[in-house]
């Protein structure tokens, strides 16, 4: 099972407020683009750009996900959604922005997954298209003396139900991946448990533009945050914005 079908159902409580990086997004198109997002999830994103009149196509692997996005984008005529694992992707056509949003690629387990999934990224962009990649600094996660810390994810009180998630994390520097343990708690009308279990690999910034060069993409920027400002240490982001590089097909 897809740990994501598990989460799906709690997802929106996380991340529904979240706008900011809505904002880029929007800043990146322009009124024609087509645009394709890979790790669609339950449709934040998508729902933004197909509001401001963009066709968008969404991509994600996890059914329960994709259920999730359907019932939030019923009414939105411009989205298309496929499920489709992002390395071996094949749409059949071309996108002037491409999103792989909110972590979504530290998913990728390995770097051959990595590098598949950008050839699929350079294979669906336009001439001019325009790849934006946002993951978490990996200089800010949780770092092995803090493995089996219990953290407070988030709580929500909805229709009389108290929802309280809780993680912790077992990181391995060598192998440059952290093992994310999250546990639901449902209280109120009835008590219930669930877990997901999640593998994150983080890349760091120049191996992100290495990655990028074997598969004809150029790094174009990169930011630390959702306002484009300045990549460093202490940036809550590693957003980097590649395009095709010259002669790349």
């Amino acid at each position: 099972m897809n740990s994501f079908d598990t989460i799906a159902a709690y997802y929106d409580l996380e991340h529904d407020e979240l706008t900011a990086d809505l904002a880029l997004y929007a800043r990146m198109t322009d009124l024609s683009s087509d645009v394709l997002i890979l790790g669609v999830g339950t449709g934040r994103v998508a729902q933004h750009l197909a509001q401001l009149s963009h066709e968008v196509t969404g991509v994600d692997a996890s059914s329960g996900m994709l259920a999730v996005a359907r019932k939030r984008l019923r009414n939105s005529g411009n989205v298309r959604l496929v499920q489709s694992d992002m390395t071996v992707l094949e749409l059949g056509q071309n996108f002037d922005l491409v999103i792989i949003p909110l972590d979504t690629f530290s998913l990728l387990n390995s770097q051959a997954d990595q590098l598949n999934a950008l050839r699929r990224c350079a294979s669906h962009m336009t001439a001019v298209g325009v790849l934006i990649l946002d993951v978490t600094n990996p200089l800010q996660l949780p770092t092995a003396d803090q493995d089996g810390l219990v953290r407070n994810r988030f709580q929500a009180l909805i229709e009389g139900r108290l929802i309280r998630a809780f993680d912790w994390t077992a990181v391995d520097v060598a192998a440059q991946t952290m093992e994310l343990s999250i546990r639901y708690e449902e209280t109120g009308i009835r008590t219930r448990e669930e877990a997901a279990e999640l593998l994150i690999r983080w890349v760091y910034r120049y191996e992100f533009e290495a990655l990028m060069k074997c598969v004809g993409l150029a790094v174009l920027a990169v930011y630390g945050d959702y306002d484009r400002g300045a990549y460093s240490d202490n940036s809550p982001r590693l957003i980097v914005e590649a395009a095709l590089e010259s002669g790349a097909t």
